[in-house]
């Protein structure tokens, strides 16, 4: 072979190798890189009724891939699509895609997300997610009043004797048939409601506003703040408890009232969402950052969470069987001595809520509050992806999802008893269990 013909043919194998090693086949064509998806579920199996939120993820090992959309089907049906101008993370990125109400009926639906392709990435199809849709439980009734008001606390001394408060400053009351509105004379927006009795209850919120009813009059309180006040609760009339934030420097805020009047408690931690005790030397208060403060009876004091999520609600049945709920999904519990994570459901990636319940803007969140009859008898509420409100139960083994409700966050639970309990949320919806 001539020396000529052996330099072409080492220029052309080198062609060819680079050609390899940079994608380009013939005719000048680039082949493009391959991606893969992932679809997954934020509620499976959901309730017909409520938002379900789908979470596509894109990945390819191949670099940037500068956006993009995603088109999730329902069968051969289009439910919707999401587009984005970046992906959150090197060689991957997440599209959330939230159903309207009723999108998805009763039944099994085969859901596939298709990512359309962009620049040099090729497009990819998932596997198929089959979601379940079942009818909402018939124990759960629902009701919505007049107007769009946000409902924030909910307590009761009674089935027949249950109050809520709301974001515009209205007092609720229900007598067993009937809710109607109680005249307060203070549009401030509440937070909690708490009571020892039919006659001794206490609304807190904005502007370090109390009212107190005695039976028959709701009449505002001195409480010694200006300060917002997230939550309320007390073990006698003489015993009550208020927390909250100081705004000007996010520094939590604690009130006590002994009977006759309300006196500031020493805090040094971060503002508080939430307050709840078994006895006037028992006393849990939480907040952001996996904040957990106990009281003694003399002093508070700072107690190891195990997390650094923000906590929004607390609750126990004893000293040692206490709950505390909060962002992403999660659930603490205390059984005397340390506070342990349960599992309680995937978390849900839950978007800005403007609304925190009890507590200032917590930037994201999924449970807001529980309560319980017993220790193996607890209900959590909240929120999950796509603005959807959801109920878990907890049966003394394992948390489950018992009820949810399409755009409509659930921000306050309590009961008379475990086959009476009562959950309040946005848009003024009411729900009750009647087990």
């Amino acid at each position: 072979m001539s020396r000529i013909w052996k330099h072409h043919v080492a220029v052309i194998g080198t062609a060819l190798l680079l050609a390899s090693l940079f994608g380009l086949t013939g005719c000048g064509k680039t082949e493009k890189a391959p991606t893969t998806i992932m679809l997954t579920s934020c509620s499976n199996p959901s309730f017909y009724g409520e938002s379900v939120c789908f979470i596509a993820t894109v990945t390819t090992e191949s670099g940037w891939i500068s956006g993009g959309t995603v088109a999730f089907y329902d069968g051969d049906a289009l439910l919707g699509s999401r587009s984005q101008t970046w992906l959150q993370e090197y060689g991957s990125g997440q599209f959330a895609f939230a159903t309207d109400m009723t999108d998805l009926a009763v039944g099994s639906h085969d859901i596939v997300a298709v990512f359309e392709g962009k620049g040099d990435f090729a497009g990819s199809t998932s596997e198929t997610l089959t979601q379940l849709v079942s009818q909402v439980p018939a124990a759960w009734e629902r009701w919505s009043l007049p107007g769009d008001d946000a409902l924030y606390g909910v307590w009761g001394s009674s089935s027949t004797d249950v109050f809520a408060v709301t974001m515009r400053g209205t007092v609720l009351h229900y007598d067993g048939i009937n809710w109607s509105s109680m005249t307060t004379g203070n549009p401030t927006w509440f937070k909690d409601v708490w009571g020892t009795s039919a006659i001794d209850v206490f609304a807190a919120g904005l502007y370090g506003t109390i009212l107190h009813y005695d039976g028959s009059t709701l009449s505002a309180m001195s409480s010694g703040t200006t300060q917002q006040l997230n939550g309320v609760w007390g073990t006698s009339a003489s015993d009550v408890f208020a927390v909250g934030l100081q705004s000007e420097s996010t520094q939590g805020i604690i009130l006590h009232y002994d009977g006759s009047a309300w006196t500031s408690m020493a805090s040094t931690t971060y503002w508080l969402s939430d307050v709840w005790g078994s006895s006037s030397s028992d006393v849990f208060a939480v907040g952001p950052y996996g904040t957990i403060i106990h009281y003694d009876g003399s002093i508070w004091s700072a107690m190891a969470s195990g997390t650094d999520l923000q906590l929004n609600g607390v609750w126990g049945t004893s000293p040692s069987n206490v709950f505390a709920v909060g962002d992403e999904g999660v659930i603490l519990h205390y059984d005397g001595s340390t506070w342990t994570s349960m599992t309680s459901f995937a978390a849900c990636g839950c978007w800005n809520d403007d609304f925190a319940p009890h507590g200032y803007s917590a930037g994201s969140g999924c449970l807001f509050s529980i309560w319980g009859s017993a220790w193996n008898d607890m209900y959590a509420v909240g929120r999950k992806a796509g603005m959807g409100g959801i109920i878990l139960h907890y049966d003394g083994s394992i948390w489950s999802t018992t009820f949810g409700i399409g755009n409509v966050i659930l921000r306050d639970v309590w009961g008379s008893s475990s086959s009476d309990v009562f959950a309040v949320g946005d848009g003024g919806t009411i729900l009750r269990y009647a087990g």
